[in-house]
């Protein structure tokens, strides 16, 4: 089953949240069923959109699938730790949590599913949101 999948993505290459919308590219998505072997490709592979907008003062990721729709998912927990942002939230029933270098914008993002788990790797900018 294919399920559409918002993967969180956070806002990087800046010290601090209210630094304003970053825009965020998801370079490679993984798929792992349970008891099976791992699927690893572009993002469309699992139905994962290439580019979200993140509005960290409004606590929300935007994004448009390739079918048009357009997905909101919220994001309930922002952590400033040294070097890095940390987030979490749930999408969908399905709980995320995040890891985005501040220097670099480089993020890994993990979703956890019953009956499968999801890993996306990907980079940030604030200078596209602009």
């Amino acid at each position: 089953m294919r399920r559409a999948v918002l993967l969180p993505l956070a806002f990087v290459a800046a010290p601090a949240a209210a630094d304003g919308p970053a825009v965020c590219a998801v370079e490679q998505a993984i798929l792992c069923p349970r008891f099976e072997e791992c699927a690893r490709g572009l993002p469309a592979a699992i139905n994962l959109p290439a580019l979200i907008r993140l509005d960290p003062v409004g606590k929300v990721l935007e994004a448009r699938l390739d079918d048009g729709t357009v997905r909101v998912t919220p994001v309930s927990d922002v952590i400033e730790a040294v070097g890095s942002t940390l987030m979490q939230g749930v999408d969908e029933g399905l709980p995320w949590s995040m890891s985005v270098a501040m220097d670099t914008g480089a993020f890994t993002l993990v979703v956890a599913d019953g009956e499968a788990g999801y890993v996306a790797f990907g980079v940030c900018s604030r200078a596209l949101a602009r």
